[in-house]
């Protein structure tokens, strides 16, 4: 429940932000100089699972949700109005039960919102609801290099970890806080 709670604010922050979705922005594609690689993430598939078309101002592009320390993907992450979670933690190592518990737990949050309430609401003016897809880290080696993952490939409007302090404030002050990326350690 405390997990759900946290879903359901950071998405309601997301919305503050004026974030509609962890991949999508509103481009008038006649007027807008945008380069385009895909307009659907089902466009990607050549490529192989757990690629989607990520939206910025400039292109649409394939991008990976998977690198070398992000490696679980749970969700439907090809549904457009999916909103992307990231999760970061020591998921290896000698502190990875710290890093494997933050994840079975958003993993368990995201279970909740999808068996009970069909994902977060939907956007204003949207009647479509929003599942959750969880992109999990391993940031015992390279906590830099997974978090710009999370936030510059991916997109994701939030993330969850790390396991401790040191490695959050880290996280935070290099990538999260300059990027506008809720963090909740």
């Amino acid at each position: 429940v405390l997990w759900t709670s946290l879903f359901l604010s950071a998405a309601g922050c997301a919305d503050l932000l004026d974030i509609p979705s962890s991949r999508h922005l509103e481009v008038d594609a006649a007027t807008s100089p945008i380069k385009d690689e895909c307009q659907v993430s089902t466009d990607c598939d050549a490529r192989g699972a757990h690629y989607i078309c990520r939206e910025t101002a400039k292109e649409r592009r394939c991008v990976s949700l998977l690198s070398p320390q992000c490696t679980v993907v749970d969700g439907d992450y090809l549904n457009p109005n999916a909103v992307f979670v990231g999760t970061l933690g020591p998921t290896q190592g000698p502190s990875s039960s710290a890093g494997v518990s933050i994840e079975n737990s958003v993993r368990l949050a995201a279970a909740e919102l999808r068996n009970t309430m069909n994902g977060l609401p939907p956007l204003p003016g949207s009647a479509e609801r929003r599942p959750v897809v969880l992109v999990g880290c391993n940031d015992a080696d390279d906590e830099l290099a997974a978090t710009r993952h999370l936030v510059d490939v991916v997109g994701v409007p939030v993330i969850i970890g790390s396991a401790f302090s040191g490695v959050s404030i880290h996280e935070a002050s290099a990538v999260t806080i300059p990027a506008g990326v809720l963090m909740i350690s």
